[in-house]
């Protein structure tokens, strides 16, 4: 017979297991990014001012979060014939508008700042070999990413990747600190030859390959009333300082923006993990990258997967001329051949698009000139992502299942289910270029309350504060860790927001020094309710970083943590940190924690602040549960459980779905008596 504890307990694992098969993009968004604290290093290669104008689009919106970013280099890149004085046009503009932003933020860099960092990069097509010669674009990506600084360095390449593909063929030491998403699809198809080098030269790139995707940026979505392409602009872009007015003589004053999505990856979202939602989109792992190569011309009956690389090698034969040339015309281009050793003129063609493409040779060789040909490209099949490539194991694509696609652009609807909520911040955004900051306030404007809690309910927001037992955990690809504050909402009537704030790593210290605790500070309103944990990491004397003393600095943070929230008109709640599963013998559980749960109480109780003693409680569980069953609550997983923990793990510190959901037992458990006014918002 089932008691009602384990009926809700089937419960929580039911859910903790079928959420996997929920679709990602409907899923809400971990508050992760540079909008809540991370600090980004970013390069942007753009071909801006070449053949698409939506690249001045993207530029404007990235100078707008220039204070979340710190950008290092803003490169000129191909295809078509814009140059670096493009990029310096839309910091005029930024120029003019910089001392209101400042007003806002004192970490928006200076125009000459960005100026000095604008570099010109390659003006030309790549050769068939994909490198040519390093240019100022290339060599300014190899000093930044030898920077002695520990941060990945996030490269946008909006353009052709000629400038990556000679950073990484002159300093391949680079490549472990790279972190690249690049707009495929068109660029590829502008640029199919430094693309087949990375793959073939530099396989163990991590680069996230959005050749449509990033469609979802202005294709599908809500699309009605002021949020449509023209509509948005013309409502909240133009007329909104010298940076809006810039955007609204770009495209008509159409939103297009291709290129943003990579900017948002790195706003809202986990970054670090491309298959987890995020403004800019989700992704898989890429399967074998399709390439197909004949010796002979092509007709309308062969085939290719869309954004392959098709090559085409034909014989020259005996009498060869002493220059040939040749080009392949392919509607809007002129593919140049390339006379390889093996006496063949070789070409390559990358199809943006699934149709029947037809093409003519135009050469100094009799036996080439005028010749014909066809190809046929066709969809990537829906399971390709089930075949992920062993050859490229940091290599990221779209999602080709139909349930992602829009209008036939696969993936993009990872990036359209958040189409309004990434166009209000920009909208909000666009409102500092307008008028300045005064006294503290920001000019009123009904898009800064669209975020904001329903003023018909007064259910607080419960901020969560903490380490990695407290934080969200990914989803996909499937593993089975938790964080208790991950559970938490399913105890909570809908009404009420719990913004886990809380991560990995994260000491009393660390969190603050992040800019963490400054989110929480931002948003903090009297009536909702802050839950901090640590202690975990406070203890690891042998990092600075996070290291305090349990009765000095650690109970000094969590004071300045209790009294901060109180300023602000907030109710802190104190929780002692999980136990972890540490036996003597097999018998007798050992108390790691020692003085800093101890130093814990005794903050709560000098300052009366509400306590959950769960290193209490989850210690006399462990202890109740013994040596063997107590695995059951940890990350104790085998070898052949899930593909994700593919060696195993036996981690005596962080939890797995039961083990999150019976903390969260015993946080609620203190939460009753302790804090009887959460008791109402409680399922």
């Amino acid at each position: 017979m089932f008691t009602r504890n384990k009926l809700k307990r089937i419960f929580l694992m039911l859910i903790s297991i079928t959420i996997f098969n929920i679709s990602s993009y409907a899923m809400e968004i971990a508050e992760n990014g540079a909008l809540f604290g991370e600090r980004y290093r970013v390069v942007v290669s753009s071909d801006i001012g070449g053949t698409d104008p939506d690249d001045f689009q993207s530029m404007v919106h990235l100078l707008l979060y220039a204070d979340v970013f710190d950008i290092e280099g803003l490169i000129s890149s191909p295809y078509g014939p814009g140059r670096k004085e493009d990029i310096l046009k839309v910091i005029d503009c930024y120029a003019k508008d910089y001392y209101n932003l400042k007003s806002y933020s004192e970490m928006y860099p200076t125009p000459g700042a960005l100026r000095k960092l604008t570099k010109q990069g390659a003006i030309d097509r790549a050769p068939y070999a994909g490198v040519r010669q390093s240019t100022e674009g290339s060599d300014w990506l190899i000093k930044c990413a030898r920077r002695n600084d520990p941060r990945l360095l996030y490269v946008l390449v909006w353009g052709g990747i000629e400038d990556l593909a000679q950073a990484l063929h002159d300093a391949p030491d680079i490549l472990p600190k790279l972190r690249v998403y690049w707009i495929g699809g068109p660029n590829k198809k502008w640029g199919p030859n430094p693309y087949q080098y990375i793959v073939d030269h530099h396989p163990d790139l991590w680069i996230i390959e959005s050749n449509a995707t990033y469609r979802g940026w202005f294709t599908g979505g809500n699309q009605s009333g002021e949020w449509g392409n023209k509509e948005f602009v013309t409502k909240h872009i133009a007329g909104k300082g010298s940076l809006g007015d810039f955007f609204n003589t770009q495209l008509g004053g159409t939103i297009k923006m291709g290129d943003t999505p990579s900017v948002s990856w790195l706003l809202k979202g986990k970054p670090e993990e491309p298959t987890q939602p995020g403004w800019g989109g989700n992704y898989v792992r890429a399967w074998e990258r399709p390439y197909k190569r004949f010796e002979r011309l092509t007709t309308k009956d062969d085939k290719i997967e869309e954004f392959g690389i098709l090559e085409i090698a034909l014989p020259l034969g005996n009498n060869i001329l002493k220059n040939p040339k040749a080009m392949l015309i392919v509607e809007n281009q002129s593919l140049p051949g390339h006379v390889a050793d093996d006496k063949t003129m070789r070409f390559r063609f990358s199809p943006k698009a699934s149709k029947t493409y037809k093409f003519k040779i135009e050469s100094n060789i009799p036996a080439l000139n005028g010749k014909t040909g066809g190809i046929t490209s066709i969809k990537v099949p829906p399971d390709a992502a089930q075949r992920p490539s062993s050859k490229l194991p940091n290599w990221w694509t779209d999602n080709p299942s139909p349930e992602y696609a829009e209008d036939g652009h696969i993936g993009a609807k990872t990036v359209n289910h958040w189409r309004e909520a990434f166009l209000k911040d920009f909208a909000a955004r666009m409102l500092r270029c307008q008028s300045p900051k005064v006294n503290g306030k920001e000019p009123f404007h009904p898009i800064n309350a669209v975020e904001t809690k329903d003023s018909s309910t007064d259910a607080p927001v419960i901020f969560m504060v903490g380490d990695s037992t407290m934080s969200d955990k990914p989803l996909f690809p499937a593993q089975p860790e938790r964080g208790w504050g991950q559970l938490l909402p399913l105890y909570f009537k809908h009404d009420v927001h719990i913004r886990n704030l809380a991560r990995n790593g994260r000491s009393s210290k660390s969190f603050r020094a992040e800019g963490r605790w400054d989110i929480v500070m931002n948003d903090l309103r009297p009536g909702d309710f802050v839950i901090i944990q640590f202690g975990h990491n406070d203890q690891k004397s042998h990092d600075p970083k996070r290291y305090t003393e349990a009765f000095g600095s650690f109970k000094e943070n969590l004071a300045r943590y209790v009294r901060e929230t109180r300023s602000k008109g907030g109710k802190p709640i104190l929780a002692t940190p999980v136990v972890r599963r540490k036996f003597a013998n097999d018998i007798e559980l050992i108390d790691t924690h020692g003085d800093y749960s101890i130093a814990v109480r005794q903050v709560a109780k000098e300052l009366h602040a509400p306590l959950l003693d769960i290193e209490k409680q989850s210690a006399t569980l462990v202890k109740k549960l013994g040596p063997q069953l107590s695995k059951k609550l940890y990350m104790w997983v085998e070898p052949i459980e899930f593909d994700a923990i593919k060696d195993g793990r036996q981690d005596d510190t962080h939890l797995n779905a039961f083990g999150a959901s019976r903390i969260c037992d015993m946080a609620i458990r203190d939460m009753r008596s302790t804090v009887p006014e959460l008791v109402r918002w409680l399922r």
